[in-house]
Formats: C-alpha cells, sequence, structure tokens
C-alpha cells in the first residue's frame, strides 16, 4: 500500500495529500511492503530538495520474484512525489533504512537482515552480502554502493550460531548522528560504527546481554549530548523464550557511550532501564503486545511507540547522577481498536512514533494515524 503524504497544516483534519512507492503508481514493487522512510533535506551538486528513502521488503518469505530493496524519492512537493531510484539489496530486502545528510552529500544506511548469513555459499563463510549497507546518494538518480559491513567477517561472530553468552544475531535497525551509525544487531546487543568516512565503517563498540536477558536489540535513539544512547529491546513474550532467561516483554535501556577501554573502543556501561507495570505481568492483561517499539527524543524526554501501551513520554533528566527515568504522559488509542484484516488483537498497536512542531504523531497499525499534542497539565 506503500506511502501516504499527509498535509497537518490544519493539525485537527490530517489531509491526504499523495500516496506513492505502493503498486498502483508503481507496479514494479508489486508484492512489498514499505518498513521505513525516512525523509531529509539534501543540498548536493545534483540535488536540492527534500529527498525520502523508503524500505521494501517482499510480504512473502518464500517470493523470490517480487522486488527487495530501498527506493530513492523526491518529495520536494509532497502532493507529487517523484521516484529518482530503485535499488536492489540481497535477503528480503532493506528491513529498516536511515538517510544521512551531509554538507555537499547524502547517504543511505540500510540493515538487510541475514544478508551475510543468506548469501553464505556454505553455511561457514560470511557471505558476500552483508547485513549493513552504505550507498551514497549525492545523486539520488543513481546510488552507488561505497561499503557494507558484517559481524560475521568483521567480529566472527556467526548471526544463527550461540556465542556471545548464547546469542544470535540480524540487523534490524540503524540510525546516524553524523558521526557514528548504531546498528540495532538483535541478540548481539547495539553495534556502534565510526562513519566519518562512510567508505570505511569502523568498529568502535557494542552493548551486550547477560545470559539472563531475553536480547532482541531492536531500535536506538540518542540523546542531545551525544553521550548517552536509548537500546529498545523489542521482545514479544512475556515467557522466556529459553529457560533461566528473565519473565518480561521488551523494554529500554540507557547506556553512556562517552567511555572507552585500553584498546581505545567504546565500552558502553548501562546508567538505567525503563520498564512499564505491564513488563513483567504474566500472564499479560490480555491479548495485546506489552512490548516497547521505537524510541524519538525532544531534550530531556523520550517519546515511545509502545504497542498496546500506545504513546509513551519519559522524563530522563539526571540518569548521570542516579535519577531514574519517570513517566510523564501516556496515550493510548480508543478501545476496542479491531484490525480491518483481522490479523492483530483489537488492542492498542502503536508502531510508530514522531514529533513534528509541537505535536506527536501515532501510527497505529490497527487504525492509523493520530495527531496529539502533549499538554501542559
Amino acid at each position: 500500500q506503500g506511502v501516504r503524504a499527509i498535509s497537518l497544516k490544519d493539525a485537527s483534519n490530517p489531509t491526504l495529500l499523495s500516496t506513492f512507492a505502493d503498486v498502483a503508481g508503481e507496479p514494479d514493487v508489486a508484492g512489498t511492503w514499505t518498513e521505513k522512510t525516512i525523509v531529509q533535506r539534501v543540498s548536493t551538486r545534483n540535488f536540492k530538495g527534500d529527498l525520502a528513502a523508503v524500505s521494501f521488503q517482499n510480504c512473502s518469505a518464500n517470493d523470490t520474484t517480487s522486488f527487495r530493496g530501498f527506493g530513492v524519492y523526491d518529495v520536494s512537493d509532497p502532493a507529487n512525489p517523484r521516484r529518482l531510484a530503485l535499488v536492489p539489496t540481497a535477503s528480503r530486502g532493506s528491513h529498516e533504512i536511515w538517510l544521512e545528510s551531509r554538507p555537499g552529500g547524502a547517504y543511505v544506511y540500510t540493515a538487510v537482515q541475514r544478508a551475510e548469513e543468506r548469501t553464505s555459499p556454505d553455511g561457514v563463510t560470511p557471505g558476500p552480502e552483508k547485513d549493513f549497507q552504505v550507498w551514497d546518494v549525492s545523486n539520488p538518480a543513481e546510488p552507488a554502493q561505497v561499503a557494507q559491513w558484517g559481524i560475521w567477517e568483521e567480529l566472527g561472530l556467526h548471526p544463527n550460531t550461540p556465542q556471545d553468552g548464547g546469542r544470535t544475531g540480524q540487523t534490524h535497525s540503524v540510525i546516524g548522528d553524523g558521526r557514528y551509525a548504531y546498528l540495532s544487531y538483535w541478540d548481539l546487543g547495539t553495534v556502534i560504527l565510526d562513519m566519518r568516512d562512510p567508505a570505511r565503517p569502523v568498529f568502535r563498540g557494542k552493548t551486550s546481554f547477560t545470559p539472563a536477558e531475553d536480547g532482541n536489540a531492536h531500535s536506538a535513539a540518542i540523546l542531545p549530548s551525544g553521550k548517552i544512547m536509548i537500546q529498545n529491546d523489542e521482545d514479544f513474550s512475556v515467557r522466556p523464550t529459553t529457560p533461566g532467561r528473565e519473565t518480561a516483554w521488551g523494554y529500554s535501556r540507557f547506556y553512556a557511550i562517552d567511555e572507552t577501554g585500553p584498546d581505545g573502543l567504546i565500552v558502553p556501561r548501562q546508567l538505567a532501564t525503563f520498564e512499564l507495570p505491564t513488563t513483567r505481568q504474566n500472564p499479560a492483561p490480555d491479548a495485546g503486545d506489552y512490548t516497547v517499539h521505537d524510541p524519538k527524543v525532544r531534550g530531556n524526554t523520550v517519546f515511545y511507540s509502545w504497542y498496546a501501551e500506545g504513546v509513551v513520554a519519559v522524563d530522563v533528566a539526571g540518569l548521570r547522577n542516579g535519577r531514574e527515568p519517570r513517566m510523564v504522559a501516556q496515550w493510548k488509542p480508543p478501545l476496542p481498536n479491531p484490525d480491518p484484516s483481522g490479523g492483530l488483537p483489537d488492542t492498542g498497536q502503536v508502531w510508530g512514533v514522531a514529533l513534528e512542531g509541537n505535536l506527536v504523531l501515532a501510527s497505529d497499525q490497527n487504525s492509523g494515524l493520530y495527531v496529539l499534542r502533549l499538554s501542559r497539565e
């Protein structure tokens, strides 16, 4: 169904401007879904305006014919988006994506789940396609791959063999902050790469889990200081998948990332975690999903999309001084909240959260887009 551009000029009455990256307008993307879209203002010799990077995956794991990869679109006029390029990738395509705008250049960072494993010729040799790929889109009509990085080849961690405390891994998400890329590598933690030269990613450190923790590093965000990282662990079952592991849905962690070891690598230090009362409630209150999903940051407030728990706003001031994160606001979609396709529970399914001016935007998989405003009360 593609990507929708919606005008919030009248926030109380969102208006659909266009739909793109969909089968109706682009038949060559039939059989795909668009997991993530990132828009940035870009100014290069070849392009000036608003650029969108859109991830495409095939809907069926058994489908080997549909397009898999990412697309690049000119959305300077959101009512009339223009596709500039489609870039194929390995595995099931681009799962999540980041668009890095730099002076005179632009780069797509994309997570291609299990590419290193799935392109391995024999299961014991790292495959030629890596889970993290970097594409120069300074000329967005002609993307060029400039680098890729895989944890199997670079660190010797096989993505599907118990290791690192009994972990397996795949790159789920990636974000950048101009200097580093943060790769959410599922049970292998969050990998930090130096990206000052996008053509030469350099490993700088990673988080890890204790044997009792269930893993699932899903997404990350960075506080404004650049010295504290949020790691969200997405876990869809309160019951442990392995005997001896914790009984919990996914929750959020905070790490100091400005400390290094004798080898000069960053040694992330966990400062705190944030959970909700339902995080360790077993059995769960109902059929809903009570795991955290994505974080977005404004100042000292983190806004989470949290599936059945809706949107959760958390004050994180004072983490360095031992102050615990505290919830300051929460919103849940009205119930019942049925899935039109019948595949999801009729609870909240808040998947995405975004910040635009004084608005908080929440996307619910069952019921669509909600436009919220944070109350001062």
